[in-house]
């Protein structure tokens, strides 16, 4: 898949994402993620369980279930409500172990409030 060179999508990571029918399909992220080595440290690792909400684990971390995107992107979840439907790397799936960047580290890499 490419991208107009004028595009505003033109920079974006460009993220291959497997459907249940077997086919993949190409999702571009509209604005920077957010990636592990933006980190530097470790972060906490929190499991996912089924009944688990990410905007949970997010206001559990951050006392504000707004920052949910950082989970999602330091994880790589481009899907990040859980639905069993979903397969592959990209959604989230019980069972699957999240990281979750601690306020010291968000604060060098997005405004926290």
């Amino acid at each position: 898949m490419s991208v107009f060179s004028g595009s505003r999508y033109a920079t974006g990571k460009i993220t291959p994402l497997l459907m249940a029918d077997g086919s993949v399909r190409k999702y571009v992220h509209s604005r920077e993620v957010l990636l592990k080595s933006d980190l530097g440290s470790k972060a906490a690792i929190t499991f996912f369980s089924k009944g688990l909400e990410l905007d949970a684990i997010t206001y559990n971390a951050y006392t504000s279930e707004k920052l949910w995107w950082v989970i999602a992107d330091v994880n790589e979840v481009t899907f990040p409500l859980y639905d069993d439907s979903l397969v592959g790397p990209n959604s989230l799936q019980v069972g699957n172990n999240l990281i979750v960047p601690n306020l010291s580290q968000l604060s060098k890499v997005v405004a926290v409030g």
